[in-house]
């Protein structure tokens, strides 16, 4: 299984096929029973057996269902916790008391709150993370995997929960990342018209193991096997 930087890969499947582990296993949080995990950082580099931390600097992000962020934050700290290298040894003051921040911090939290916007999170920087909706903490979440600026994104089901007006807003982005900045960008997702429209190639899990792949072909991702879902 090969994802391609530049395009935007969907794995697939029902509930229960391994596509969560799948991400887990990459991302380091746990061991997979056989097979390694590569990336190309400049070179193939096995990330199987790595610790997290040594995945994230080696450029790999990652989101899953429930968005891991920090509830008595504000939204803003939030994406400048996940940027520690902005601030300076003194910049943990400016986490929390934005006033005070120096020109560096201040620049950092301009960068934090860019960040916010581009998944949609416009005016939301000085909200605490737990007076947000579900479908914005989601995003807060995008938001500081992207602060971590990785070349290979794992986005566990980045739609679900959301508006449907911010679908649009978060779909265009997810291109840029991937055809503009040719960034890797994995997604899992169980909407196959929006697989079908927005993604590039797709793999099929069903009980732990590929089943199928399929490549963007005039408009439609082409199969390789005929099974079908219905």
């Amino acid at each position: 299984m090969t994802a391609l930087a530049g395009q935007i890969t969907a794995i697939v499947g029902p509930n229960g096929s391994g596509k969560s582990t799948l991400f887990r296993i990459a991302a380091g949080f746990e061991l997979a029973d056989r097979g390694t995990v590569s990336m190309n950082c400049g070179c193939p580099v096995v990330l199987s057996g790595k610790r997290i931390f040594e995945i994230a600097r080696l450029g790999l992000g990652v989101s899953f269902q429930a968005p891991s962020i920090f509830s008595s934050l504000t939204a803003a700290e939030n994406v400048l916790v996940a940027s520690p290298d902005q601030l300076d040894d003194c910049g943990l003051e400016a986490l929390f008391s934005v006033s005070r921040a120096r020109s560096t911090e201040a620049n950092a939290i301009e960068l934090a709150v860019a960040a916010l916007e581009a998944v949609g999170l416009r005016g939301r920087g000085m909200t605490l993370a737990r007076e947000l909706s579900i479908g914005e903490q989601k995003l807060l979440g995008l938001a500081r995997v992207l602060e971590m600026k990785p070349s290979v994104l794992l986005l566990d089901e980045p739609l679900s929960g959301l508006h449907e007006s911010m679908i649009p807003q978060i779909t265009a982005l997810l291109r840029v990342l991937a055809s503009k900045e040719q960034r890797t960008v994995v997604v899992i997702e169980h909407d196959r018209e929006w697989v079908d429209e927005n993604c590039d190639a797709l793999f099929e899990l069903r009980a732990g193991h590929m089943v199928d792949h399929g490549e963007k072909s005039r408009g439609i991702i082409a199969s390789t096997s005929s099974s079908s879902d219905g």
